[in-house]
C-alpha cells in the first residue's frame, strides 16, 4: 500500500480498525486507488514546488530576523542572499502562503530565545561573562536554523512528504501516464498509469511497487527485491512483468533469468520461475503456469521473443501492426530473443531486428509490407 495513504489515515481521527478498514477498500477499489495515486502525484508537485520557489532554511532565518540581526555579523554571501530573497518575499508568500506562518514561528522562537538569554545574563553581574556570551552570534543563528527546520516540517513540507524512517514515494504515474526510471544500480522500470514505486531513502535493490511495470533488472549478487501488498519477488538479474491486481492478487511473468516469488501471508508458499512462466501469487496462495509470453505481457505494451524463430517474429508483428511481413526461406527458422517496445513503431523495430540478423530489410507497398532476406 502506498506510503501517502499511511500519511492521509496517519491522524488521531481514525482508530486503527478505521484505518485497516480503508486500506483494503483501497486495494479492492481501483477507483479509490486511482484518487490515492493522483493525490501523491499531486503531493510530489507541490513538494517540488516548494524546493524551488521557496530560500534555504537559513535564508528563511535571515529573513524573519532581518530587522534585528546586526547586519554586521553576515558574511557577502548572507548579505546577498538576504537582499534577493526579500525582494522576491511577496511572490514566495503569494504562492507558498505557510511562509508568512514559519517567518512567524522563527521570530517567536528568537524572542522566547531571547527572553531565556537576558534571564541568565540578568543574573550575572561579571561584565567581562556578560561580553563574552554575546560573542556566539552565528552560533545563535545556527541555533535558530533548528527552529526553522521544525517549522518548515510541522507547517510547509511535512505534510506532502513521510516521514525518514519510512518508504518515500518517489515515482508515481496518473493515469494516461507512462514513465520509465532508471534506478540507481542501472536498473529500468517501464510503469504504467496508475503505478506507484517507493524505496528507502537509500536505495538498497528493495522497493515497494503497486500498479504495473515491467522490470529489466541489472545483474548484482545483492538480491533485488520487489514487495506488493501479497507478494515478495526475489530476482539477482532479469527481466519480468509485475502487476497488482483489484483481487488482492499480485502477477509477475518472467521473461529472462530466475525469479522466486512469495506470498506475503504464508511463509510455505514459495515457487521460482522459469522464463515463459507466470505465477499468481495472493496472500495465502502461489500458483505458476506456461504462458505464451506476448499474450501474457499485452497489457505492457511490450513485444518479447525469447529464441523465436524468425516466421513467428514475423507473424506476431505483422499481427500487432496490421501489416504484411515476409521472410526469406534460409531466414525462416532463425532465432531471435528482444524485447521491443510497441510504442516505437514497426518500421523502427524491424530496422532494429534486421541489424541484429544481419539480413536486408525491404520496405514495400509505402510501409504496409516488408521483406527479410540474407545480403
Amino acid at each position: 500500500m502506498s506510503p501517502y495513504l499511511d500519511q492521509i489515515i496517519g491522524s488521531d481521527h481514525f482508530t486503527e480498525a478505521e484505518r485497516s478498514a480503508i486500506r483494503d477498500a483501497v486495494r479492492l477499489d481501483p477507483k479509490l486507488k486511482e484518487a490515492v495515486a493522483s493525490w501523491a502525484q499531486l503531493a510530489g508537485h507541490v513538494s517540488d514546488r516548494w524546493a524551488e520557489d521557496v530560500p534555504s532554511r537559513n535564508v528563511l532565518v535571515l529573513l524573519a530576523l532581518k530587522e534585528t540581526l546586526p547586519r554586521s555579523i553576515l558574511n557577502d554571501d548572507e548579505s546577498k542572499d538576504l537582499a534577493e530573497a526579500g525582494r522576491r518575499l511577496e511572490d514566495i508568500m503569494s504562492g507558498h502562503p505557510a511562509v508568512a506562518t514559519i517567518l512567524d514561528r522563527i521570530r517567536d522562537d528568537a524572542a522566547s530565545f531571547h527572553a531565556s538569554w537576558d534571564a541568565v545574563l540578568g543574573s550575572r553581574s561579571d561584565r567581562a561573562a556578560q561580553s563574552s556570551v554575546r560573542k556566539p552570534m552565528r552560533l545563535v543563528r545556527t541555533a535558530l536554523s533548528v527552529a526553522a527546520v521544525i517549522a518548515l516540517f510541522a507547517i510547509g513540507i511535512r505534510q506532502f512528504t513521510p516521514n525518514a524512517t519510512s518508504p518515500v514515494p518517489q515515482v508515481v504515474t496518473a493515469m494516461g501516464e507512462m514513465k520509465t526510471v532508471t534506478l540507481d544500480d542501472g536498473t529500468t522500470v517501464r510503469m504504467h498509469p496508475g503505478s506507484s514505486l517507493t524505496w528507502s531513502d537509500e536505495f538498497e535493490r528493495t522497493l515497494t511497487f503497486e500498479g504495473a511495470a515491467f522490470f529489466d533488472v541489472t545483474a548484482s549478487p545483492e538480491p533485488f527485491i520487489v514487495h506488493t501488498s501479497h507478494s515478495q519477488t526475489t530476482v539477482l538479474g532479469t527481466s519480468f512483468g509485475i502487476r497488482t491486481l483489484p483481487d488482492a492478487k499480485t502477477e509477475v511473468t518472467l521473461v529472462s533469468g530466475r525469479v522466486s516469488v512469495s506470498s506475503s501471508g504464508n511463509a510455505d508458499q514459495v515457487a521460482v520461475l522459469e522464463p515463459g512462466q507466470q505465477s499468481i501469487i495472493s496472500s495465502s496462495r502461489v500458483t505458476v503456469e506456461n504462458v505464451e509470453l506476448n499474450t501474457a505481457l499485452n497489457w505492457s505494451e511490450l513485444i518479447v521473443f525469447r529464441d523465436t524463430q524468425m516466421k513467428k517474429v514475423a507473424k506476431t508483428l505483422a499481427e500487432r501492426f496490421a501489416v504484411t511481413i515476409t521472410v526469406a526461406d534460409d531466414l525462416q527458422k532463425t532465432p531471435l530473443t528482444g524485447t521491443f517496445d510497441q510504442s516505437r513503431g514497426i518500421h523502427a523495430i524491424l530496422d532494429i531486428i534486421a541489424a541484429a540478423l544481419g539480413a536486408d530489410l525491404d520496405i514495400q507497398k509505402e510501409g504496409s509490407a516488408y521483406h527479410f532476406s540474407r545480403p
